[in-house]
This record gives structure tokens, sequence and C-alpha cells, in this order.
């Protein structure tokens, strides 16, 4: 499908940061596809403006918006008269059956406030010439209550959102439990879930199954050039921030039991936890695996590392997670991966293309599974890493999940 007609349609994309910073730099997988769907697209970040780390289309403007707030008594008690609060924290009490407490309440006011702060703010950023306005949060967050809000007084918006990891599961949350998502779904479009385990839960954990609006939509990624097995090398890496919920440590502590030699363990990121974790690494790998931590690095130059060092495995024992890019990016090249069984992450690593593994599994578990795939014969890793490669192809290609995720929103 062509490129809509009409030059004052326009899309909105709210993100948290993009595209200042790196946190949220895989959103540039998915801009160029937008930019081709759209006449125009304005970015609205919640992020202070700085330096911009991504080259945008040409039809891609750029505004800031602060997404996070303080706010004095005074906002907070005027929000309390909000019948939105009201209804939400009756739903939270006798809906979800879940317990008032101080924290949850905090919660919903903060984000009762903060989504009519946002609101009255992106008013102002929408055109009023655009004929068609097509509003899209990436997070599942107050910008995406906002949006809703928008749309329930004006209902000729389109209103679209993502949902990922912490705003899906109530479990990540440390209250256990996100507010808005009965109200605010009412009034969406769309909800698009990045794997198929989202979806269930959105209708069994949110219990909005009776509202039609739910779609998977999987991320991607570019397939990359196929990587022949190396006959010499045997490089272990994994990308993550090094924080408590990506568990580096674990990493650490299964590779420090392995049996196999000549190992090197290469990690890319950054975090709370780097000076610990290197520390950890240090004595316990020391005289026994290679290991280099390499920092935080851009995407095009960590997969220019792929290509010129061709890793033999890829390992992710996250806590939690999504449906990681990093690991479709390393797949993309043929790389094998062992990852936790979370979020929608069985869907991307298979048995057939790699080794999920529980997220209960211990050091030792995990250390048996390297070994394992090291003592396999050459032709069931040539294998192995040939089907990795076609399940990117077939289920994660950016230019098929993001084209269409596009075609999705202008025929709702």
């Amino acid at each position: 499908m062509s490129k809509i007609d009409n030059n004052l349609n326009t899309l909105y994309l709210f993100t948290s940061q993009f595209p200042y910073g790196n946190k949220e730099a895989f959103i540039g997988n998915e801009i160029p596809f937008l930019a081709k769907k759209f006449n125009k697209v304005v970015v609205i970040s919640g992020a202070k403006k700085k330096t911009l780390i991504n080259c945008l289309p040409k039809n891609v403007e750029v505004r800031s918006i602060i997404y996070d707030y303080k706010f004095s008594f005074k906002e907070i008690t005027v929000s309390l008269f909000s019948r939105a609060l009201i209804n939400e924290i009756f739903l939270m009490v006798f809906f979800y059956k879940k317990l008032p407490t101080t924290g949850r309440i905090k919660t919903i006011i903060k984000s009762n406030a903060n989504s009519f702060r946002l609101k009255n703010l992106y008013i102002n950023e929408i055109d009023s010439k655009d004929s068609k306005v097509y509003l899209y949060s990436w997070w599942f967050n107050d910008s995406t209550i906002a949006l809703s809000l928008m749309k329930k007084e004006n209902p000729s918006l389109k209103v679209y959102t993502r949902a990922h990891r912490w705003d899906l599961y109530f479990e990540q949350n440390i209250y256990n439990y996100l507010p808005f998502r009965i109200q605010t779904c009412k009034h969406l479009d769309l909800l698009y879930s990045a794997s198929k385990q989202g979806i269930l839960y959105c209708k069994n954990k949110w219990k909005i199954s009776k509202y039609n609006n739910l779609k998977l939509s999987r991320l991607g990624v570019k397939p990359q050039k196929f990587l022949e097995l190396s006959s010499t090398k045997k490089i272990i890496v994994s990308c993550s921030n090094i924080i408590p919920i990506k568990r580096v440590e674990k990493i650490i502590k299964s590779i420090s039991l392995i049996k196999t030699n000549d190992i090197k363990w290469v990690h890319f990121g950054s975090g709370l936890m780097s000076k610990k974790v290197e520390k950890m690494a240090s004595k316990l790998l020391n005289k026994k695996v290679a290991f280099e931590f390499m920092g935080y690095f851009e995407n095009n130059l960590l997969l220019k590392w792929y290509k010129e060092n061709n890793p033999s495995l890829f390992i992710n024992l996250s806590l939690s997670e999504g449906i990681p890019v990093s690991i479709m990016e390393a797949m993309s090249f043929g790389i094998p991966c062992i990852a936790s069984s979370v979020g929608g992450c069985d869907e991307l690593v298979t048995d057939s293309v790699g080794f999920p593994v529980s997220v209960n599994a211990s050091s030792e578990d995990v250390s048996l599974i390297i070994d394992k795939f090291f003592m396999l014969p050459e032709s069931e890793k040539k294998r192995l890493r040939k089907r990795a490669y076609n399940h990117i192809i077939e289920n994660f290609n950016s230019t098929k999940n993001y084209t269409k995720f596009c075609e999705s929103m202008i025929s709702d």
C-alpha cells in the first residue's frame, strides 16, 4: 500500500526518551517504516532536549515534553476529585481484588494527575489542520492514558499503544499493580502486544477480553548476513544493562562452572551494578575464562562487532523480559541463544533454534547447557545456527513486521 494520499495526515509518536539518549535505541528500527507510511511523523519525547543519537528521516520532527513531573500539594489535591481516580480505586479493590495499600493509592493518584497534565500539553501539540490524526504511544504508560482521555473527548482521533514488559506485567511493578488499564483500553483503537503471552496476560490479568482491540505485533530486526560456524573461536556474548533484573552475575556464575576450555565471554552494556559484576568476574573467571566488558556500544557498532568476531553463543538469563531485541539481533546472524523462559522469550528462543531455560534453573544447569552446546558435532551446530537465522527471517523480520504494523494502523 502506498503512502496515504492526504498530505495533512500525521502520526504523533510518544516515547520516553527516543531519539535522545541510548535507552530506546531499538525504536530506531521502526521509525523508517512509520516515515514511509505517514506523510509526517512527530516524535513527542519525554526527555529533555539534548544531542540526537539517532539519524531520523527527513519527514520526522522531534519535540520534547517532560514526562516526569513533581506535583505540588495543590495539584495533587485537585486531582483527588477526579471521577476516574475514584473509579480506579473501586476497580483495584473490587475487580482486581487488591488491597488499597499506601503505595498503590499513591501510584493511582500520581498517574491520574500526570495523565491529565500530559493530556493538556499534548492537545497543544496536535495540528488542527491535520485532516486525520494518529496518536501512538510506544509504551503503555501515563502518555497512553492521556491519549485515551483525548480520544474520549474527540472520537475522530486514532489512538494506539504497545505493551512490552514493565508496562504489561503487574508483577514487575513494585506494588504489583498498574493503574487505569481497563479505563484506558475502553478508548484505544488498538493495543499491540509484542508476544502471544502478552495478549493472554492482558485478557486474563487485566481482564479486558471483552474489548476487541488486542492485537499481536512482533518487534523485528534487519536480517544480517548469515555467519558460518567458526572452527577456531569459542565466544559467548551477552548484551544488556547491568542491573538486578538482567542477572549478569548469574551468567558469570554459570560460565565459571563450565568444563569447556578456551572460552571467551564478552558483555555489552553497563549499569548500576557494573563495578560489582566486574569484580565478581575477576574473582570467578580470571584464571579460567577470558572475559571483557565492552560497556555501552552504539547499535551499528555492536552489529559490526558481531560480524567481525562471529560469536558461538548468546546468553540472556534475565528474571523478566518482554521479547528482547538483543536476542533477535544475535539470532539475525545465526548465533544460537540460551534464554530464560520469561515473557515472550519462549516465542523467540525455542528448542529447535536455541536453548530455553527455566527462570529458576541453577547456575549448574546453565553451565551444563553451555558445555552441551560446545560438545555438539559441527554439523549439528551448523544446523542450529541456520534454524536460528531462519526463525528471525520468518518471524522477527523488521521489514515484514513493521510494514504489517503500519498497515494495521492505517486500515483500522
